[in-house]
């Protein structure tokens, strides 16, 4: 669908079809005729009788015949122009140069015709491939560009959280302080992600590394005895699940950590994910203290998993199921594939 080599298929095609000597195509540009594809041996001859032909074919909507002025061989050429109408508009002219002695016949000038309808859809649909093309360059960059700024103020945010955290001597504001914190982060991570990325588009599997990156010496014991671990398939996000994603991840390790992990020193937690027929999965997974028996998502008071649960209900249209039965506790995430991931 490159316009220039649709062009170029178009004049050698045109060339072959009369068995001429060279062909052009000539593009309008307002009021203006110009050469925009030349094939042939040699060089376009006499460009001001070859464009004068071919305004008498756009203008009249049917082809036109011609005999050129001697050539820089003293030889004279035939020369047809037939015009090049889309369904909008019409692009152009296609020229095609013959021998004098041979000319073009009513068969070849018919046939010439019909072909430049096909070839002119053609044009069409290069001319539309590019435009959408240079839109979306367009959006690529505008997008990574809000999602740069968005991530610049969340970590001015952060960096205030910060500066309060360090002189607060609450232990419960601490906390608080702390976890809004690595929440914000978490936020500004998937928009640095989605800001590299096309159309900010990025996948499941960098949201889960960079949260761990920057959640993980935040949350666990100073020995640094638990290990995170992230694996699972290759599924694009848009911006909306990788930011929702991000949060959920944050405050599923987050809890993993402080509840599953409380009273140990080490320990293995996993974010897994993959798909699930037309829907994907994102777990948290780890290997320390289990739920209690009578745990549900809906009686449980904690802050995070509150989060958890309205983000995945509202944010994502999914559902959030939970289990322990081999041993620590895990958190699954289970909504629709995003369009991002649909097919791949």
């Amino acid at each position: 669908l490159d316009l220039r080599r649709v062009l170029n298929t178009i004049a050698r095609q045109a060339l072959t079809l009369c068995q001429g000597d060279s062909s052009a195509i000539l593009a309008r540009k307002g009021q203006q005729l110009r050469v925009e594809t030349f094939c042939g041996d040699a060089e376009l001859e006499h460009p001001a009788f070859v464009e004068d032909l071919a305004r008498e074919a756009i203008l009249s909507g049917a082809h036109q015949t011609k005999m050129s002025p001697p050539g820089t061989d003293g030889m004279r050429r035939a020369l047809l122009c037939v015009p090049l109408r889309g369904h909008g508009s019409t692009y152009g002219a296609l020229a095609v140069y013959g021998k004098a002695e041979q000319g073009f016949d009513s068969e070849t000038s018919d046939l010439l015709t019909d072909f430049a309808c096909e070839a002119a859809m053609a044009i069409e649909n290069a001319q539309l491939h590019q435009a959408t093309q240079q839109s979306l360059e367009a959006k690529s960059v505008l997008l990574s560009e809000l999602h740069h700024r968005v991530k610049n103020n969340l970590q001015t945010v952060a960096s205030l959280l910060s500066l309060a955290l360090r002189h607060t001597k609450s232990e419960e504001a601490e906390q608080i302080l702390r976890e809004s914190y690595n929440r914000v982060r978490s936020i500004a991570a998937a928009h640095d992600l989605l800001s590299r990325q096309a159309i900010g588009v990025t996948t499941i599997g960098e949201v889960a590394q960079k949260v761990i990156e920057l959640l993980a010496p935040t949350v666990q014991p100073r020995a640094g005895g638990i290990k995170f671990l992230a694996e699972g398939e290759h599924l694009e996000v848009e911006t909306r699940e990788a930011t929702t994603l991000a949060i959920l991840l944050n405050e599923l390790l987050t809890n993993a950590v402080r509840h599953g992990m409380r009273g140990r020193d080490s320990g293995v937690i996993r974010v897994l994910y993959g798909r699930q027929g037309s829907e994907l999965w994102v777990s948290v997974a780890d290997d320390g203290n289990g739920l209690p028996p009578d745990f549900t998502l809906n009686k449980n008071k904690g802050l995070g998993l509150s989060i958890v649960r309205t983000l995945a209900e509202a944010d994502l249209h999914g559902q959030v199921l939970w289990d322990s039965a081999q041993g620590g506790a895990r958190f699954t995430l289970l909504f629709a594939a995003p369009p991002a991931a649909a097919g791949r």
